[in-house]
């Protein structure tokens, strides 16, 4: 379902006493207190689950579902009402959503986040039927239908916004984030290596273009703490990691200009280079103006 159908399905089909909505109801003595459709539209359109959630809850409570409502609804209502799932595919949807399965849970939804990729070659590395990947992320992991909601998307992948990535404990962050986060960036080569389905990397490159990414990347990461307003922090490791970059071998002109500097810094875009430049000047012209040592008199 896309937010434009739960937007339209919350203020026009469904009721505002439904079952779906009651856990979050609060009782008076007169009954259930209805809320207002402010809060109906946060609560639907932050769930991952809507389809699933609205159609169980109804099957849940005993009661029969609006006639108005169709589609991935009211196919999650006869599931959980009647049971219907000739092929079984639903069930083992549902099976993903055990503990057991947490971590090829973790696996398939950050393949589903990624954009480089179709239900089919996630169902062949995971090894999944293409049905049941179909209907994980139909009921359960509704975003490949909302792509283009960024808002939605963005507060999966990064719940605490980009911020949180820049903490020196963002090793402890969940596994499941940090995949998330790896094929939302990165696309579902990385995703397929790190969560172990493959052996090897499947984005061959030399060593020479491996050292460019990884220059890149760690560049690219400190020029994000610099325009945050990390330039003067004690505690950015990722500025102390990246300032070496910026010092270039000795040149054989007497020259101590940055532009002498940048020569060693390859293809690294000049915007990077040239704020980076800015944060560590101080340090980098001291070690440019350092006197050469006098040669040794025999």
């Amino acid at each position: 379902m896309t937010t434009a159908d739960i937007r339209e399905m919350i203020t026009s089909d469904l009721p505002v006493d439904s079952p779906y909505f009651r856990p979050t109801q609060k009782k008076t003595i007169c009954g259930r207190e209805p809320l207002p459709l402010s809060a109906r539209l946060a609560m639907g359109l932050n769930d991952v689950k809507f389809p699933w959630n609205v159609g169980a809850s109804y099957a849940q409570a005993g009661e029969t579902l609006p006639h108005a409502i169709d589609g991935d609804v009211r196919d999650a209502y006869y599931f959980a009402s009647q049971n219907y799932d000739p092929e079984f595919h639903v069930a083992q949807a549902l099976a993903l959503l055990d503990p057991a399965y947490r971590p090829q849970r973790h696996t398939l939804e950050a393949l589903l986040i990624c954009r480089d990729i179709e239900l089919a070659g996630i169902a062949g590395w995971t090894g999944l039927p293409e049905e049941v990947v179909y209907q994980f992320q139909r009921f359960f992991f509704n975003v490949r239908d909302r792509f283009e909601d960024h808002n939605f998307i963005a507060s999966i992948v990064f719940p605490e916004t980009r911020f949180a990535t820049f903490r020196s404990d963002y090793q402890d962050t969940p596994e499941r984030n940090k995949l998330l986060q790896l094929g939302y960036r990165y696309g579902s080569a990385k995703v397929i290596f790190m969560s172990g389905l493959s052996p090897e990397r499947l984005d061959k490159a030399s060593m020479k273009r491996r050292t460019a990414q990884l220059q890149e990347g760690l560049l690219e990461n400190a020029l994000t703490l610099v325009q945050s307003g990390f330039a003067n922090s004690d505690d950015a490791p990722g500025l102390k990691h990246a300032a070496p970059l910026l010092v270039a071998e000795p040149s054989n002109q007497d020259s101590g200009s940055f532009s002498e500097l940048e020569k060693g810094l390859g293809g690294i875009g000049q915007g990077i280079i040239e704020t980076l430049l800015g944060v560590q000047a101080k340090d980098i012209q001291q070690r440019i103006h350092l006197p050469e040592a006098s040669p040794k008199k025999e």
